[in-house]
């Protein structure tokens, strides 16, 4: 396999992992496919963009994460409203 094929595997791969829902973090991913025997992966997958978008897809994927909670588990909540004081009534 040429090292291309191989890089696009590897990408292929460790989105097909992330979709599992077995691993929370990219660096689970790695692991795993170096263990599949690519040592390769930790350098084709160093990419912040890349491992931010594993990481979304292992949150999207992780048991117990309802699909309308974030995946940080952090409730957010609309902001308040701030009440307006009511116009001065100007005597002069």
């Amino acid at each position: 396999m040429t090292r291309e094929k191989r890089e696009d595997y590897i990408y292929s791969r460790a989105y097909e992992l992330a979709a599992t829902g077995l691993h929370l973090e990219p660096i689970t991913i790695v692991s795993a496919l170096i263990k599949e025997g690519y040592p390769e992966a930790a350098e084709v997958l160093d990419n912040p963009l890349v491992r931010n978008d594993l990481r979304r897809v292992c949150a999207r994927n992780w048991p117990g994460v309802a699909a309308e909670k974030p995946a940080s588990g952090a409730e957010h909540h609309a902001p308040r409203k701030r009440r307006r004081k009511p116009p001065s009534k100007d005597l002069s």
